[in-house]
C-alpha cells in the first residue's frame, strides 16, 4: 500500500495543574486531558449541516465525550468491550472514538464502503457489544449486517438508521463522566480490519503502546513547525489508520482545527471554506482536481501562460485558490501510487505532492517524503526509528516499536507475519537507493504466468499506460492466456466528452506506443474498455478504492480469453 502521511511537533506548554513526569511518554488520554485545560477554547471540529458551519471547543468536544463515556458505561459495558463506528467522518465520530478510549472501551472502525457481508463478519469476529451508527447514504442495505444482539447508536444526522439510542437523547440525559481514566500501556487501543483485498479482513490489534511512541516520534517532524496553528479537511475514512493517526492523533499535539464536509456535493465548497494547511488525499481525489481544472482551460493554454512569468505566479496562485489548496504548505497522496503524470503536472502550477509508504500493520508508519525532499517514483526514506530491509525476492521488510501487537485471534496468522529477527512481511517488492529512498514495485502476489509459462509483473506494465488520461481504473490479467490483456474503465464524464472513436484510437495509440518496449510474452493483445464501473459495491475494489486483483481476474477472465483468440492483435475491446 503506497500512501503518504505528516507527523507533528511537541506540545508548546503544559497546562496549570498537570504534572507531567521527566521522560515519561505520555499515553493518548493524557493528551485528550491536557487539551480540555490547555485549548479549552479554540475551535478543534467544525462541523456544516444545512450549510452552516457548527464549531466545537477543545472543552466542547470534551463536554460532549465525557456525556457519551457516562452514558456508555451505564450500559453495563466492561473494560475491553469492543465498540465498533459505523458513520461517514464527522464531528460525533471523533467525539465518539473519545468517549470510547475514556472508558477502558476498545474501538472498532468501519468503512461504510464496504459490503454487508464483511461487515457482519467484523462485528461478529470482534465481538462488539454496541455499535455507534451515524451519516450513512445507504444505511438500508448494511443494516442486515448488524446482528441483534449488539446495542445501536445513532448520530445526529437526517435519515438515521434505526437505533436503541440516541445521540442528542444521551447529552440531555448524562452528566459528563469525572474520572480521568489512563490505560495502561500494554492495553488494546483499537482493532483496525485491514481492507481484505484477498480474503475475509484481518483485525489489526494497535495497542496504547504503540500510539504512545506515534506520538512522541511524529512531534519531532520538523515540517509542523511552518505553521503555530493546523487547519485539517477530514474526509478520507477515519476507520482507516491514515487518517486515524495523521489527522485526529496529530491532532492531539498540534495546536489544530479539523473541518468535515457535508456531503459529495459540497466537498468542493467546504474544502474552500477549510482552505487546509496539511491536505492528503488518494490519487483520485488528485486526478478529479485536475481534469476539473482542465475541463475550464486547456492543457496548452495553462502551459502557454506558465511560460509568462507575472501571469504564471497570479495563475498558481488561483489555481490553488479554487482547489482550496491556497494556504497548504504540505500536499500528501495517500492509499496508492500516484502517476508520475499527476505528479509533474501539479509540480508545473506549483503543487509538490508527497508520497510515503506504511501499512496498517505499521500503523502507516514506514516511509514520508517532506516538502522540497521529494525524489519522483520512490516513497521517501525510512521514518525516525523504523528500520527497513529487503529480504527474499526484495520482500519489503520493516520494524520499529510503532508495530501492530498482532492480528485478533489468529496467532497463526501474526507469527507468519514476522521474520525470526522480528521484521514484519510487507509483501511488497521493492528497491532501495543509495540515500536509502524506498521505491515500491508491487505485491509479490502481483506477477502471472502467461500459457507461454513467463512470468508478467502487471505493475510495470500499468505504470506506462498512466500516460493516458482517458483511463480511469486499469488491472492487467493474463494468467492462462497467450498475452496479457489489459481491462480498463473510463469514467461517466470522459464518457461524455468523448467518442467511443475517439477513445478507441487514443487508447489503441498507447498500446501501440508501449508494445514495442516489452518482452514478446509481455507484449498486450487487447485493451477491454469495461462495461460497469468498478466499485466496492461490486466486490472489484477494496473500501480504500484499490482493485482486487482476483476478483476482477475471475470476472473478466473468460471474456479475456474470448477476444485474445487469434494472432489479430493489438485490438481495443468494448464490452
Amino acid at each position: 500500500m503506497v500512501f503518504a502521511r505528516k507527523f507533528l511537533k511537541k506540545p508548546s506548554r503544559t497546562p496549570i495543574g498537570i504534572r507531567v513526569m521527566k521522560q515519561k511518554r505520555k499515553v493518548l488520554t493524557e493528551y485528550l486531558y491536557e487539551n480540555e485545560v490547555r485549548w479549552a477554547d479554540i475551535v478543534y471540529l467544525r462541523q456544516p449541516i444545512g450549510g452552516v458551519w457548527h464549531e466545537f471547543t477543545w472543552q466542547e468536544t470534551m463536554r460532549r465525550a465525557r456525556k457519551v463515556t457516562t452514558f456508555l458505561k451505564s450500559l453495563g459495558l466492561q473494560k475491553g468491550d469492543k465498540i465498533a463506528i459505523l458513520s461517514k467522518n464527522c464531528a460525533e465520530w471523533i467525539m465518539a472514538d473519545f468517549a470510547i478510549t475514556m472508558g477502558g472501551f476498545v474501538s472498532v472502525p468501519l468503512y461504510v464502503a464496504q459490503l454487508p457481508d464483511s461487515i457482519r463478519f467484523i462485528l461478529t469476529h470482534a465481538e462488539v457489544k454496541a455499535i455507534f451508527v451515524g451519516k450513512l447514504d445507504n444505511w438500508e442495505k448494511l443494516e442486515s449486517a448488524i446482528p441483534s444482539n449488539i446495542t445501536r447508536i445513532d448520530f445526529p444526522y437526517e435519515n438515521p438508521m434505526p437505533a436503541n439510542y440516541h445521540w442528542n437523547e444521551i447529552l440531555d440525559r448524562f452528566e459528563p463522566h469525572k474520572e480521568n481514566y489512563v490505560p495502561a500501556r500494554q492495553d488494546l487501543y483499537t482493532i483496525l480490519y485491514t481492507s481484505g483485498t484477498t480474503g475475509d479482513p484481518k483485525g489489526v490489534m494497535i495497542t496504547f503502546d504503540s500510539i504512545a511512541h506515534f506520538l512522541e516520534i511524529a512531534q519531532k517532524n520538523p515540517v509542523l513547525d511552518e505553521c503555530n496553528h493546523q487547519y485539517y479537511m477530514s474526509y478520507m475514512p477515519l476507520g482507516h489508520i491514515l487518517e486515524r493517526l495523521v489527522l485526529e492523533g496529530s491532532s492531539l499535539y498540534k495546536e489544530t482545527t479539523i473541518s468535515f464536509p457535508e456531503s459529495l456535493d459540497t466537498f468542493a465548497q467546504n474544502l474552500r471554506d477549510t482552505s487546509p494547511t496539511i491536505f492528503i488525499a488518494p490519487p483520485r481525489i488528485w486526478d478529479l482536481f485536475r481534469k476539473e481544472i482542465l475541463a475550464q482551460i486547456s492543457e496548452k493554454v495553462i502551459c502557454f501562460l506558465l511560460s509568462v512569468p507575472i501571469v504564471s505566479y497570479l495563475l498558481k496562485r488561483k489555481i490553488k485558490k479554487q482547489i482550496g489548496l491556497s494556504r497548504a504548505y504540505w500536499c500528501i497522496s495517500g492509499s496508492a501510487r500516484l502517476s508520475m503524470r499527476t505528479l509533474n503536472w501539479y509540480k508545473r502550477i506549483g503543487i509538490e505532492i508527497c508520497e510515503g509508504y506504511g501499512l496498517t500493520e505499521d500503523l502507516t508508519y514506514c516511509t514520508m517524503q517532506l516538502p522540497g525532499e521529494t525524489v519522483p517514483g520512490t516513497v521517501g526514506k525510512a521514518q525516525p526509528g523504523t528500520t527497513i530491509k529487503l529480504g527474499d525476492n526484495n520482500e519489503i521488510l520493516i520494524k520499529s516499536k510503532i508495530m501492530m501487537a498482532g492480528y485478533f485471534k489468529a496467532p497463526e496468522a501474526t507469527q507468519e507475519a514476522f521474520t525470526e529477527d522480528g521484521f514484519f512481511r510487507t509483501g511488497d517488492k521493492g528497491t532501495i537507493d543509495e540515500n536509502g529512498y524506498l521505491t515500491i514495485n508491487g505485491r509479490l502476489k502481483d506477477p502471472f504466468k502467461t500459457d507461454k509459462g513467463e512470468f508478467v509483473n502487471p505493475i510495470r506494465i500499468e505504470e506506462m499506460f498512466d500516460e493516458n488520461p482517458f483511463i480511469d481504473h486499469m488491472c492487467l490479467i493474463g494468467m492462462t492466456l497467450p498475452h496479457p490483456v489489459l481491462l480498463v474503465t473510463i469514467s461517466q464524464p470522459v464518457l461524455m466528452l468523448q467518442t467511443k472513436e475517439q477513445l478507441t484510437k487514443s487508447l489503441l495509440r498507447t498500446l501501440n506506443q508501449i508494445n514495442p518496449d516489452l518482452a514478446s510474452f509481455e507484449k498486450v493483445s487487447h485493451v477491454i474498455i469495461c462495461k460497469d464501473p468498478w466499485s466496492t459495491d461490486n466486490g472489484l475494489l477494496t473500501p480504500t478504492h484499490k482493485i482486487k486483483r482476483a476478483a476482477l481476474h475471475q470476472k473478466y477472465i473468460r471474456l479475456a480469453r474470448k477476444v485474445s483468440n487469434g494472432t489479430d492483435y493489438p485490438k481495443v475491446y468494448w464490452e
